[in-house]
């Protein structure tokens, strides 16, 4: 933690008022600096230095902006949750396709999602190792939980009522879809993506199958269920 008097300092050398325009830039800079850093060195090695030469930024910007360190980190995973979560709505309507078989409308969903993720493995790398820390308990927990319940809510309609879980099986889908995708993006040398991505959906999809209503799906997809 640096100390109280370099905050000041920083705070002080710093002209307070800026323009919306610079503060949106320097902010998202210092976010994608952010995700450079601990995609590089690991969260745990992520300082305030590192984040700073990553994006080329002053680090005394960090504390104009945000609290901490870690406020950075979590405002970072925050944007990067809410891009994910947005592509998934976004493409989410795929599954109300009736002209298209129902596991065909499921891998086109899947494949997207994956194509999405492999394609951006800086903040994938990002994503996880923040996500699978203590940091991520502290301070984003409540609000990611909160985030994604509009995809729970749209999930909710196709599963039996005394079946339950809901919240389990979307975090299932998630879980093996990224981290699968990681270690597809640490070591992609000789492996086909798209052989990765079809073996995993085939796994994820054996699971799901079990437990979902198609016909309900597909509908909550269109919006037309559960008020969405």
């Amino acid at each position: 933690m640096p100390c109280i008097l370099y905050i000041i300092y920083a705070k002080e050398r710093i002209p307070i008022m800026l323009s919306t325009k610079e503060h949106e830039q320097k902010t998202a800079a210092l976010m994608d600096g952010a995700v450079r850093s601990v995609a590089l060195y690991g969260l745990e090695n992520a300082s305030t230095k590192t984040i700073s030469a990553c994006c080329g930024i002053n680090e005394a910007y960090i504390y104009r902006y945000f609290e901490s360190k870690e406020d950075l980190l979590a405002k970072t995973f925050e944007r990067e949750d809410k891009l994910f979560l947005d592509m998934i709505l976004d493409n989410f309507p795929v599954l109300s396709y009736e002209s298209i078989d129902y596991e065909v409308r499921c891998r086109l969903l899947f494949m997207r999602c994956w194509k999405y993720v492999t394609g951006r493995p800086s903040e994938l790398k990002f994503y996880m190792r923040y996500y699978h820390s203590l940091m991520y308990n502290t301070y984003s927990f409540v609000n990611h939980t909160k985030q994604y319940s509009i995809l729970v809510d749209k999930l909710r309609s196709a599963f039996p009522a005394e079946g339950g879980g809901v919240e389990l099986i979307m975090r299932h889908i998630l879980d093996t879809l990224l981290t699968t995708a990681l270690m597809y993006v640490s070591n992609p040398e000789g492996i086909d993506s798209d052989e990765v991505a079809e073996i995993n959906f085939k796994m994820i999809f054996s699971v799901v199958r079990e437990f979902i209503d198609k016909n309900k799906l597909a509908a909550a997809a269109t919006g037309k269920q559960s008020g969405v």
